[in-house]
């Protein structure tokens, strides 16, 4: 993936189904979806999927609303 002709592994953030893949980059052009290490990938991406995850599964919380 990319213009160029380097052959780079690399890992981006599949936000459909919340993984993290690799693939081969070229080297130039792509997206900020492009992390060299799968820890990075998962500092920036992955850390909010968990934090989505956990959210939905507190408990309901009780309270006075109205509405």
């Amino acid at each position: 993936t990319g213009n160029c002709l380097a052959y780079m592994p690399r890992y981006y953030y599949d936000q459909e189904d919340g993984t993290r893949n690799s693939f081969f980059y070229g080297g130039c052009g792509g997206n900020r979806n492009n992390f060299s290490t799968e820890e990075d990938c998962y500092n920036k991406c992955g850390a909010m999927v968990a934090t989505k995850v956990e959210l939905c599964e507190k408990e309901k919380g009780g309270g006075l609303c109205r509405g």
